[in-house]
């Protein structure tokens, strides 16, 4: 009972160790690069794109069909579109930096 104690500290401490020493952790998740957060909103009939230089954009419906898809050319660039109401999903990826995911509205 007691080495099986001892063996699960060990364990916990080399991992606790591991941890540590090699500096990130696998975990991925969100993240704002320098503070500068990129986003996006609609406004008569013109998706408005910040922080999005370069950026390949795709927009979606909350049922997966895709009604946009272009490449952004200018970190507040303005896309004129049509949607009709509803909540939508913007996909952006670029390369092999970050991809952003972002809700919007249109009413």
């Amino acid at each position: 009972m007691r080495f099986s104690f001892f063996l699960n500290l060990l364990f916990f401490i080399l991992q606790y160790y591991r941890f540590f020493t090699q500096g990130k952790s696998k975990v991925t998740g969100f993240e704002t690069l320098l503070g500068v957060e990129a986003g996006v909103y609609y406004a008569e009939g013109i998706v408005h794109l910040v922080n999005l230089e370069g950026y390949f954009i795709s927009v979606s419906t909350m049922k997966g069909e895709r009604v946009l898809q272009f490449t952004a050319d200018s970190d507040n660039a303005e896309y004129a579109a049509v949607l009709p109401a509803g909540v939508y999903v913007l996909n952006a990826a670029k390369g092999k930096e970050r991809s952003v995911v972002k809700k919007f509205v249109v009413k």
